[in-house]
């Protein structure tokens, strides 16, 4: 009896240490799929060092939270490999959603690069299936796809190209018929 007993609550405790699916948290698979990080003119890999990425994961699209930590980009220009996550809100061998973004390392998060006008991106929302099971045999995030970084302009960017457009708008707006427009001399009316 008692053999049972140690026997059944040593599998609770290993059944409860995989109750929570694990992803392999990287951006390319030696032969199987690589989904880089571009810089703004989607071309050039995005420097490594440069950039922080972040996994985000939930049960369905609308209830993503982060897993896990950031990571640094690199070694390699446009690849991270962030080893395995393990995603608390999905069950082993279910699908979960998941989306990655990226700021630039000198901001505190992408909210924060996005109001700095600094480099920042994220990914569509997209589903994988978690795995279960020893860290080792984690599924990569297969249907993960590229990402191309942006900077978004300030708002004294904004601002002062918001005037400007209205200047011009203004200048080239013709006269309404019957107004009183100064005109060059010589000219005839």
């Amino acid at each position: 009896m008692k053999k049972t007993f140690i026997a059944v609550l040593g599998f609770a405790i290993v059944a409860e240490s995989w109750a929570q699916g694990l992803i392999y948290f990287s951006n390319w698979v030696w032969n199987r799929f690589s989904a880089p990080v571009f810089q703004p003119d989607g071309r050039t890999y995005a420097p490594a060092g440069s950039i922080y990425v972040q996994l985000h994961a939930g049960p369905d699209a609308n209830s993503l939270a982060p897993v896990g930590v950031p990571v640094l980009l690199g070694p390699r220009d446009g690849f991270y490999d962030g080893g395995t996550v393990t995603i608390p809100s999905v069950a082993p061998w279910e699908m979960g959603w998941f989306q990655v973004q990226a700021w630039a390392v000198t901001a505190t998060g992408m909210d924060n690069a996005r109001a700095r006008g600094l480099w920042w991106g994220s990914t569509e929302v997209f589903p994988s299936q978690t795995s279960g099971g020893p860290p080792e045999y984690a599924y990569p995030l297969f249907s993960l796809k590229s990402m191309t970084l942006v900077p978004e302009p300030g708002a004294g960017a904004l601002l002062v190209l918001g005037g400007g457009l209205w200047l011009l708008a203004v200048r080239w707006r013709s006269a309404p018929a019957g107004s009183f427009r100064a005109e060059p001399p010589g000219s005839n009316p």
